[in-house]
């Protein structure tokens, strides 16, 4: 703050000064007036801190002074009032006068130790500044370690301020002198071998660096060691020489390289760090390995900084810089256990993309993910059910769902390491729930496609062509494709709305909705979205509920579709058998129990024997097993109404439909279940007065008993 105020006061003054090119020829005479002052004021500095010396050795004499008089005043006073009060509130003033007492020698005795820390300093025949330095930091450490009195706090953080300072200074020292030993070394050569020198050198580095740091998230990326600083200077010159010149390493659509070669040399000197730097860290939490990648971290976030803004223009290359900023921050913590600023790294994606970059970055991703979405549903097999792209078993999906989970976990992967709540957000909703809503809405416009020319076909209005796309073993194709793809979307986004990037993805929008709150939760954009965004803690549904909830609404359509496709072409195999009316004849079979089937069962048999056959290929044994005990249903009912309540039927009748029954749920492998049983003892009703049934009502009975010749 002081720093730019600073600035600010610079500026106006120079503004002031020269107003005019006439004013220039002043600069001498200001320039000698400006170092008087800087003069006037360093001899005014080193007073006020001879002053305050003063205050602090006559404050120190008060306190003790307050000690040794007012102390036993408080006491004394207090002990003769033993005889003139209750007990309890002498005991209350004692206590007062003991506390204070105390509280006194405590800040007698820190302040007489920071009067002897001050001495010690000043005194100190080391000749060595960084002992001298060391030696009191090592002192401040220690009565740092104590409580520190309120009353003495401002005394104990100037003096933290002023050895800060000097640690400071020793610093550059002992950074030049690193820097002179590392060339010495031949660093960072193959051949370079660390002396005993140097590593001194870096150990009292740390040592005055870390001893009076203190922890701060205010950098994302951290703040390394100098020491580290130090040793990363020389890579740091090679990366420029390569990346930022006019060699041919620096190419802009090459990201790779560079943070290949950020990776090397991490690689190249692993084992110096672990071996030599690890142990000059001590017993304190850091990572000799994470403060070198730290330090070196600036050149990534400088290279990729000017290679965004460089291609920002060409949507494949920009996408393929974050594509490849995020690998190469993926393999820094996966390969190295990358994680500073205590776990919260932004990595250098959360560095470069300022909210402006940002956006242009995801109308990149968004208009090639949009994109190559409808490449994918124009290609020729895009609706070709894949056999091989599931388990066995599963209901198989076509070619373009697969195709696009895959675009939809491209995308995830691009922003899977991105730290702003927000960006992340923006992805799901402006990118992958679009895709999905498109998605959706082709498959959708497909069954209603296929649920116009099912209703056109049942009154006989669709041409021939159409007929055969929808009629014939077309439509029941049609039918399985849509489904498929409709269930695998909803399976994946299950597994998703499951997987902890989500979880984590959810619970971070929750604290961020919850944060907000006042200010009107997440913004409307983000709300108008078919993706679920929780509302509070206690939601426990998943980022993908409501897409689920469309895709299974749109599933069971397509079923509904499936079972009057199933039922319209039953309906119109079946004609000439529902128009049989013989069903009273009298006939002697010489084996009632193996009655052949009725002829004009066999084509309906085999028409609907090759769609469940097709459906069988392409759907799981769960989903089949409903949609043969939904037909069973449906047959069970047009054996009902179409054959038996129009007939009347005489015992060789009777025992012909249960031949055909039979048949029918033979062949076409229906379940048998009430829904056959229900038939198939109607049937046997009639066929024989002494037929006991077991699955049917007394209602039922009797009106298939009415319809016995």
């Amino acid at each position: 703050m002081s720093g730019h105020i600073g600035k600010i006061s610079g500026k106006l003054f120079l503004d002031g000064q020269f107003a005019t090119l006439a004013d220039l020829e002043s600069l001498d005479q200001l320039e000698s007036e400006l170092l008087e002052k800087e003069e006037r004021l360093n001899i005014d500095i080193t007073e006020a801190h001879n002053e305050a010396s003063s205050l602090l050795v006559q404050h120190a004499q008060a306190v003790h002074d307050s000690v040794e008089e007012g102390d036993k005043k408080s006491i004394i006073a207090a002990l003769e009032d033993l005889s003139k009060h209750e007990l309890v509130d002498t005991n209350k003033d004692v206590q007062t006068a003991i506390k204070k007492a105390e509280n006194l020698a405590s800040s007698e005795h820190h302040i007489g130790n920071l009067l002897s820390l001050q001495q010690n300093y000043n005194t100190s025949t080391e000749t060595d500044s960084s002992a001298r330095i060391k030696s009191a930091i090592q002192e401040y450490l220690e009565l740092n370690r104590r409580d520190v009195p309120t009353a003495v706090e401002a005394l104990h953080k100037q003096w933290r301020k002023k050895l800060q300072r000097s640690a400071h200074t020793e610093l550059q020292r002992l950074s030049q002198e690193a820097e002179e030993e590392l060339v010495n070394c031949q660093y960072p050569s193959k051949e370079f071998q660390p002396s005993e020198r140097l590593l001194s050198t870096l150990e009292e580095m740390i040592f005055l660096d870390s001893s009076l740091r203190t922890q701060s998230t205010a950098d994302p990326q951290g703040v390394p060691l100098q020491a580290f600083l130090v040793l990363t200077a020389p890579y740091d010159i090679r990366l420029r020489f390569h990346f930022e010149g006019n060699k041919d390493t620096n190419q802009p659509d090459k990201p790779e390289w560079f943070y290949s070669y950020f990776l090397d040399i991490v690689e190249e000197q692993e084992n110096f760090l672990q071996e030599h730097m690890q142990p000059l860290l001590g017993d304190s939490d850091k990572v000799a390995l994470n403060e070198f990648i730290c330090a070196l971290i600036p050149s990534a976030i400088r290279k990729a900084s000017v290679l965004f803004d460089a291609l920002r223009d060409t949507s494949t290359e920009l996408s393929h810089l974050l594509y490849e900023t995020v690998v190469f921050e993926t393999a820094l913590k996966e390969r190295y256990f990358y994680s500073p600023n205590r776990g919260n790294w932004v990595g250098i994606s959360g560095s470069i993309l300022t909210p402006s970059r940002f956006d242009i970055w995801l109308n990149v991703e968004r208009n090639f993910a949009v994109s190559r979405f409808h490449a994918i549903i124009q290609l020729p097999d895009a609706w070709e059910i894949d056999f091989d792209g599931v388990e066995r078993g599963a209901t198989k999906p076509t070619k373009s769902a697969l195709m696009v989970k895959d675009l939809l976990e491209g995308v995830t992967d691009h922003y899977r390491s991105l730290a702003s709540v927000t960006y992340r957000l923006k992805f799901l909703i402006g990118i992958q729930t679009t895709i999905l809503d498109l998605y959706h809405e082709q498959l959708h416009e497909q069954n209603l496609l296929l649920e116009s020319n099912i209703s056109l076909l049942s009154r006989a209005l669709v041409g021939a062509a159409d007929k055969q796309k929808t009629g014939g073993s077309e439509g029941i194709w049609r039918v399985c494709r849509i489904f498929g793809s409709a269930k695998f979307m909803i399976e994946t986004l299950q597994v998703w709305g499951e997987d902890v990037f989500f979880l984590e993805l959810w619970r971070d929008i929750t604290s961020l909705n919850n944060s907000s709150r006042k200010e009107g939760g997440i913004d409307n954009d983000a709300m108008q979205t078919s993706a679920t965004l929780p509302t509070d803690e206690s939601d426990e549904g998943t980022l993908f509920d409501d897409t689920i909830k469309g895709y299974t609404s749109l599933q069971d359509r397509v079923y509904q579709t499936a079972k009057a496709f199933l039922e319209k072409r039953m309906q119109d195999g079946m004609k000439e058998y529902f128009k049989l009316n013989d069903w009273s004849k009298n006939v002697d079979y010489p084996d009632p129990e193996n009655v052949p089937p009725s002829s004009q069962l066999s084509l309906p048999i085999q028409t609907m024997d090759k769609y469940l056959g097709i459906m069988r290929k392409c759907l799981s044994a769960e989903d089949m097993y409903q949609i043969l005990k939904d037909f069973s249903k449906v047959l069970s009912e047009y054996f009902s109404r179409q054959v038996i309540m129009v007939n009347t039927f005489s015992a060789a009748g009777g025992q012909q439909l249960i031949s055909d029954v039979r048949e029918m749920w033979t062949r076409l492998g229906l379940p048998q279940d009430q829904e056959y049983h229900r038939i198939y003892e109607s049937a046997g009703l009639l066929s024989s007065r002494d037929f006991k049934p077991s699955h049917l009502d007394g209602a039922t009975v009797k009106s298939v008993v009415r319809r016995r010749a």
